[in-house]
């Protein structure tokens, strides 16, 4: 939907600007994912199977994605066996037929002083419990069970081990495995080593433009906005070639 939104742009002589904060959307828009049915979730197992056993599995239909995987990555294990059950095609045979977008960006990234970085980061976090997360995974907790995909990202994850620890702690009497304060630790730990790998995802694209952030402690906000907006346009037009069109 993206590429045949920024082809409308392309056809009304404009140019399209894609704001994205994952390297995995920006990779998945340019280079492509490879394409299944619409119908490709299948039960293969239940959780009472051991990871072990779905990884060995996994060696033996599809050895060139398991070697890609950790042995315990149970989510992605899981999926590739999906998809081999699915289409009778090995992952790692299907991700060689990805379509690239026909196109040739420009790439620009913003670049914070790393202590700044992790602040606003443990700042989000606080609010994010502020405003009810805790409830939150409670409820969905109560719901949905604690090893559902969505339930494992961070954020989720931590105040599920929580959770799960306190209800143990009540039912046995045995020690908590982890406290609120520490889950809360973990999420802006968590967060700021994926902030980090995002970093280093983006500093491996060749040719990309670095604007360097101001600390927001020492300037307006809405200044360091129309600063960062004039200084990609001043790229923009900058690298602009007759080829470039996004």
């Amino acid at each position: 939907m993206a590429r045949n939104k920024i082809k409308d742009i392309w056809e009304r002589d404009k140019i399209a600007i894609v704001v994205a904060g994952s390297g995995l959307y920006l990779r998945a828009l340019i280079e492509g994912f490879f394409s299944l049915p619409a119908d490709n979730r299948i039960p293969i197992t239940d959780n009472r199977t051991p990871t072990g056993t779905l990884y060995k599995k996994l060696t033996e239909i599809d050895p060139a994605t398991a070697n890609k995987l950790h042995p315990n990555d149970r989510m992605r294990i899981i999926r590739a066996i999906e998809v081999y059950e699915l289409t009778g095609i090995q992952m790692s045979d299907l991700k060689t037929n990805r379509e690239p977008f026909d196109c040739s960006p420009i790439y620009i990234g913003l670049n914070m002083h790393r202590d700044a970085l992790y602040e606003r980061i443990d700042k989000r976090v606080d609010k994010m419990i502020d405003n009810g997360l805790l409830d939150e995974v409670k409820k969905l907790v109560s719901i949905y069970s604690p090893e559902l995909n969505a339930l494992q990202t961070i954020g989720y994850k931590e105040l599920v081990s929580y959770l799960l620890g306190a209800e143990r702690k009540s039912c046995s009497g045995g020690d908590n495995e982890i406290t609120l304060d520490q889950a809360i630790s973990l999420i802006k730990r968590n967060t700021r080593r994926y902030a980090k790998r995002q970093l280093t995802w983006f500093k491996s694209i060749q040719g990309i433009h670095w604007i360097e952030l101001p600390d927001p402690q020492t300037k307006c906000r809405a200044v360091v906005t129309l600063q960062i907006v004039d200084k990609c346009i001043s790229l923009i037009c900058e690298n602009l070639s007759p080829i470039s069109n996004l």
